[in-house]
């Protein structure tokens, strides 16, 4: 589809899309957009290319390009292995977001693995998950839908995380007793929470019958090995139904591959997946028309995820921000993400980032339950929440985060302005960053810190935007 960008491009539309379609804007960032044109900015993002730059940045994390069995590999030869895998995944998660000049594919990440959740801390998977976004998140989130779900089907990560790969046909001992058998787990989740949703009318009938599609699917060797593995003499063979599909006797790995492909093409789930995108980039009630257009497209085009973005990004409501619809809460990540940004804050590693964020409330990777974290911005509004918020702010301004260098003086010259003049360090960031949203008010107020040296007048001031209200949304 051509790309039809409803709103006109200035300040305050691209400082929306920088919001809504990345992790906020640097400073320059709203320039930038503003002199290439929204419609040229959106059609870049929607093709992410190499980024050299940011390759460069990650390139020292020697854990992120390797498989699964080596990771396991070199963790039996050198213990710390483990731990190094999973610092770098979250640092490498923490730079992508905040240095990545492919903005929305970076959103699109983290929304994906969020909707396909594994958790990172359990056994197997603190050596599968890097893998599992690189090879099976990654490449698919401007794809088509049934070969995002196929791939992490197909993951050893997702295998172990719902216990698929022990889910085989019926071994009794001697006395009858149940050895091993049927395990549900798969079967429930890819209905009710990957694909047509827990209210879609599935019973417990289509929740058996869907894991026996998926018996033999498993893992070589969860402590040596790490790679799929299809075990035919696993498989449950007898025919099966899903919710409305008939599977006929005799099948062997394709039994799980055709729940996957009717599953991904139902209108179900393309009602689903729409409604949870344009409530991550929308409205945590998003508008039931913009969700409606977004599922005809979903099932015009097969599930193309990019064409289902290009349609939503095309509607009015996405670039609605007026008053009558409740603001767009960030969530610890988003918000964690965007004020390093708002600070032009050059990024090393999360090691303690990953624990700012976790005080928060959404650690990295380690969201236990399969739902995955709540996209509902109201959902994350906690006094305890806000407490931590506030207080990275300011840390971060003052450069006491470590791992992340902040030079807000250079930033505010770069940007126009004088360091040393409180009112003029929050008209920058007001301009730059916060889509001039703080009031008189607040600009006055934070004109009148104290002068002095530790923090400086641009930490102090800076902080303040940081903890501000309009830091909060999108």
């Amino acid at each position: 589809m051509t790309l039809q960008i409803p709103v006109p491009t200035g300040p305050r539309t691209a400082a929306h899309a920088l919001n809504r379609l990345g992790f906020g804007p640097r400073p320059g960032d709203v320039q930038q957009v503003v002199t290439q044109g929204l419609a040229a900015w959106v059609a870049e993002q929607l093709s992410p290319t190499a980024d050299p730059s940011l390759d460069a940045r990650l390139s020292a994390f020697t854990t992120l390009t390797m498989t699964t069995p080596e990771a396991i590999a070199a963790n039996l030869l050198d213990g710390t292995v483990s731990a190094r895998v999973a610092s770098e995944l979250r640092s490498s998660k923490v730079i992508r977001a905040v240095h990545s000049k492919n903005q929305l594919q970076e959103v699109l990440v983290d929304f994906w693995f969020n909707h396909l959740n594994v958790y990172l801390p359990d056994g197997f998977l603190r050596f599968s998950t890097t893998s599992y976004e690189r090879d099976a998140i990654r490449p698919f989130v401007l794809g088509k839908f049934k070969d995002l779900l196929g791939a992490t089907a197909n993951h050893p990560a997702m295998m172990f995380y719902l216990d698929n790969y022990l889910s085989q046909v019926s071994v009794f001992n001697s006395s009858g007793v149940l050895l091993r058998g049927l395990n549900e787990n798969y079967g429930r989740e890819i209905l009710e929470l990957h694909t047509v949703g827990v209210d879609a009318g599935y019973t417990q009938a289509d929740v058996y019958d869907a894991a026996r599609c998926f018996t033999g699917w498993g893992i070589d060797n969860v402590n040596t090995g790490g790679t799929f593995q299809y075990r035919s003499a696993n498989h449950i063979t007898t025919a099966k139904s899903v919710f409305g599909l008939s599977i006929a006797a005799g099948g062997q790995k394709d039994d799980g591959d055709q729940v996957i492909d009717y599953l991904a093409a139902h209108p179900l789930t393309a009602h689903r997946l729409c409604y949870r995108l344009a409530q991550r980039l929308v409205a945590d009630d998003p508008p039931p028309a913009l969700v409606d257009r977004c599922a005809v497209a979903y099932q015009a085009n097969d599930g193309d995820l990019k064409i289902v973005m290009e349609t939503l990004i095309s509607s009015p409501e996405f670039w609605d921000d007026s008053t009558g619809r409740p603001a767009k809460i960030k969530t610890p990540v988003e918000y964690a993400i965007s004020a390093l940004r708002a600070v032009n804050a050059q990024v090393a590693h999360a090691d303690s980032l990953r624990t700012n964020i976790a005080n928060m409330g959404m650690p990295l990777y380690e969201c236990i339950p399969p739902t995955g974290y709540s996209n509902r911005g109201a959902d994350w509004l906690n006094p305890t929440s806000q407490l931590m918020r506030i207080n990275f702010g300011l840390d971060l301004a003052a450069g006491r985060i470590p791992g992340a260098t902040v030079d807000l003086p250079t930033t505010i010259r770069n940007a126009g302005g004088t360091p040393e003049d409180p009112r003029s360090v929050a008209t920058v960031l007001n301009a730059e960053v916060l889509g001039k949203r703080l009031s008189p008010e607040a600009l006055n107020t934070m004109s009148r810190v104290a002068i002095g040296t530790n923090p400086t007048p641009a930490a102090k001031v800076a902080g303040l935007c940081l903890a501000s209200g309009p830091m909060q949304v999108k």
